[in-house]
């Protein structure tokens, strides 16, 4: 019932202020394997940004600007550590022009989404500005992205809380 009344009401509106509609969805199972694009991760809390060049172990895969967000189920569960369901962090990763000096992004690269659903993450990738064409299933993420976030130190999440 609960979930019921939270899908009735505005996405938009919802999404702005805590992205509890994208969590709420997950939890009626209609989209639990493969949710939708976070329209609104943007206006959620912003975590991290940071540049990958060329010389990183990870520049093929992920070189250039990255911006991480959460959303307020995530933010709520950050500074312990552990993540309730519903937690979502997006990574907004763009390529990136360097000259005199400044480094600036351009075009859109992929946005990585990571899901708590259960005791369990969910990870899969959005190419460039599509909301639809996926590069990275819930099952190849399974495989792929778990590996390399089941080493980090808190709850598959490699930031630590900035003070």
């Amino acid at each position: 019932m609960f979930i019921g009344s939270i899908l009735a009401l505005k996405p938009k509106r919802l999404l702005k202020r805590s992205g509890i509609v994208f969590a709420a969805a997950l939890l009626t199972g209609a989209a639990a394997s493969e949710p939708g694009y976070p329209e609104s991760f943007r206006n959620w809390a912003h975590l991290h940004s940071g540049v990958l060049l060329e010389g990183s172990p990870a520049f093929e895969r992920f070189g250039g600007l990255h911006e991480i967000y959460g959303n307020a189920i995530a933010m709520r569960d950050y500074p312990k550590g552990q993540y309730s369901n519903g937690s979502v962090f997006v990574f907004d990763l763009h390529n990136v022009a360097i000259a005199k000096g400044s480094i600036e992004p351009t075009t859109r690269r992929q946005v990585d989404v990571m899901i708590k659903q259960g005791s369990a993450w969910k990870f899969f990738e959005f190419k460039g500005d599509s909301r639809s064409e996926r590069s990275v299933t819930v099952a190849q993420g399974e495989r792929e992205c778990a590996a390399c976030h089941d080493k980090a130190p808190r709850d598959h999440v490699f930031h630590d809380p900035v003070p």
